[in-house]
Parts: C-alpha cells; sequence; structure tokens
C-alpha cells in the first residue's frame, strides 16, 4: 500500500523526508538561445508555502512548498534532469520535483522552445517561469496537428526533437556545469533522467536510443512517464541503462503504432512496467488546484508517481535497497519488473 506523505506544520523537514526543498530559479545561456529553469536540491532550511510564476492567469497560480533562495544542505547528491511535456514548461511537475529534492537529489527542469505547427516558427507553451504563457486549450489544438505531421514524417520528427528538446538539454547540462554554486552540490557520476510525455521522448534519444546522440557515461537510469520510445523505438535495445515505463490505462500514445509498452518491451533489464488504473496523459503534471502540491498529495496515482520514481533513481542511481519496487502499487492495473540477478520477470495484477 503506497503511503502518503504529510508536510509538517513545524519544524525544517517535512514528515519522512529526508531534507527540505530548495528551490532556485536560473537563467542559462547557449548556443540556441536564452533558458529558463527551476531547480530543486535538498535543503536544511524551513519551507513555506511557495507560489511559483506559472505565467498563469489569477486563480490558476500553481502553488508548492519549498525553501525558496535557501542555502543546500551540506554535501554532494546525485542529479536528476527532468523534461517537460509539449506545450508544458519547467514546473508543470513540481509535486514529483520537490519530492525528489527531499529525498536526496538535485533536480533541474528547463523551459524549452517548443517550435509549434503549422509553421514550426513560434515556440509555444502553456506555462513559464518567465514570457508569454498561452491558455492550455491553445496548446492541446497545436497537439493533434503535430502528432499527425510527426507520425507520417519520421525524419521531420528526428529534426524537431533535435533541434528543440536533444541539442538545448546536452547544452544546457554543460552549461549547469559551469555554475560554480551547482557544481560544487551535484555528484556528477550520479545522474538519471526523467520525463513526462515529449520529455519521456527526449529521455529516450538522450539515454542512447538516437544514434546521433552519444549518451553521456555519468546517467545511470531513465524513467518515462507516459511517453512511448517513438521515433527512436528502433533504438530502445541500445539504452543500457535500467529502465523504468509508467502510464496510464487510459492514455493512448502519440503513435498508435508504437505503445508505450514497447519501450518495456524492447529494454535490457533491469526494466520496470507500471499502468496505473484510471490514469490519463495529464494525471503525470500537476493537478489543476489553487495548491497542486496539496492536491497531489491526496490522490494515490500521483503518490505512486513521485514514491515510485524516487524509489527507482534510489536503486539505480544511488545503489540503494528499496523495497518499493519489490511490490505493486494498489493503484496499478500492472506491474511488472525483470531484474538480471533474478533472471525472471515478476508480473502482479491489481485485484
Amino acid at each position: 500500500m503506497t503511503t502518503l506523505v504529510a508536510l509538517a506544520v513545524c519544524g525544517a523537514f517535512p514528515q519522512g523526508a529526508d531534507y527540505s526543498s530548495g528551490l532556485r530559479y536560473l537563467r542559462l545561456r547557449v548556443r540556441s538561445g536564452e533558458y529558463h529553469a527551476a531547480l530543486w536540491y535538498p535543503s536544511e532550511a524551513p519551507e513555506h508555502p511557495h507560489l511559483y510564476p506559472t505565467s498563469a492567469r489569477p486563480g490558476r497560480e500553481l502553488r508548492g512548498r519549498c525553501a525558496f533562495e535557501a542555502g543546500p544542505a551540506e554535501g554532494r547528491f546525485p542529479l536528476v534532469l527532468f523534461f517537460h511535456d509539449y506545450g508544458g514548461g519547467a514546473l508543470g511537475n513540481s509535486f514529483l520535483c520537490e519530492h525528489l529534492a527531499r529525498n536526496g537529489f538535485v533536480v533541474f527542469s528547463p523551459d524549452f522552445h517548443d517550435l509549434a505547427p503549422p509553421f514550426y516558427l513560434r515556440t509555444v507553451a502553456s506555462s513559464r517561469i518567465e514570457g508569454e504563457a498561452v491558455p492550455f486549450l491553445r496548446v492541446a489544438a497545436t497537439v493533434a496537428i503535430l502528432a499527425r505531421e510527426m507520425n507520417s514524417d519520421r525524419d521531420r520528427f528526428f529534426r524537431w526533437i533535435e533541434s528543440c528538446r536533444l541539442g538545448p538539454a546536452k547544452a544546457l547540462l554543460g552549461e549547469l556545469e559551469r555554475e560554480d554554486s551547482i557544481r560544487r552540490m551535484v555528484d556528477w557520476e550520479k545522474v538519471g533522467v526523467a520525463g513526462h510525455s515529449m520529455g519521456a521522448i527526449t529521455g529516450w534519444g538522450l539515454c542512447g536510443a538516437h544514434a546521433g546522440f552519444e549518451r553521456d557515461g555519468r546517467i545511470r537510469a531513465l524513467v518515462s512517464l507516459s511517453g512511448g520510445p517513438y521515433p527512436f523505438e528502433e533504438g530502445v535495445a541500445k539504452v543500457k541503462l535500467p529502465v523504468m515505463v509508467v502510464y496510464g490505462d487510459n492514455d493512448p500514445p502519440m503513435n498508435r503504432r508504437c505503445p508505450r509498452s514497447l519501450g518495456y518491451e524492447r529494454a535490457r533489464a533491469p526494466r520496470y512496467l507500471l499502468v496505473l488504473q484510471g490514469t490519463n496523459h495529464l494525471t503525470f503534471a500537476n493537478p489543476i488546484a489553487v495548491d497542486a502540491n496539496a492536491a497531489a498529495g491526496f490522490d494515490e496515482r500521483r503518490v505512486t508517481i513521485r514514491d515510485y520514481t524516487t524509489a527507482f533513481f534510489r536503486r539505480h542511481v544511488l545503489g540503494l535497497s528499496s523495497e518499493t519496487l519489490d511490490r505493486a502499487p494498489s493503484s496499478s492495473a500492472v506491474y511488472a519488473h525483470e531484474l538480471p540477478e533474478k533472471a525472471e520477470v515478476r508480473w502482479e495484477l491489481a485485484q
């Protein structure tokens, strides 16, 4: 049974956490332009309510809890690169990023510049740390066009994702490492990658599925949240990393000839598959609520997403034991994992 994590009213750390969630906003310049990003990190300062600057209209702001601009905890911590969905933003999965920071990870999440159809000359985003954002429904209207055009032209999709996602992601990691204060808080030999939707596709490409992008050898694990491997499905077997594939039972893929489960089926062990009951594509992002972080804490599916993602990185980035991964969550429709040392695949169906 997944345990709900409640925030403490008093004291430095939320109940059951190792640290508080620190938060800074960054502005990084690389060859493809200037990017804003969020950096969550372990801190020993007390958390307070925080209003995230998502450029949302009044009444739809995103609220969380963090130690804003507080100093980091002593030591060096593993890094998780988190990539958002198409037309989304760096703060769109803060419920998960805050949780990772409280459990000893530095999380870097940039606002990508996603070019939108039909002419691919203007960027589109429903949420930005700084700059113009558009209503979510306007972004959603471009998704069907993007999917249709990219599904019919694989080479075009390769060019789009190389330009809008993979190139910037690789450059931003290099720039992040040159930031002195960040360099000192990160254990650069322990890096994980996670992403939602287009962010998951970005992760597949960055972790070795795209032949044109050599994987950074410091990356140790990949979590794909509601994102199929297309257009990299032929390269999934080349991702020589532990992989966790998570999606919902009401969550059709971008390319129906390339189901989300294909990432698990073609991945090497150790590999994990988690299919959540009553879950659609948007369940993996922050809930629409005045206090999204609190709302996520009472949604068993989002608790499962954050708990299993964290447990996976603790096991495969840090090398720690994790009993969580050895059992199926109550919110799952299917949970499977194959570990090479056990030489078996375990399937569990929720009753």
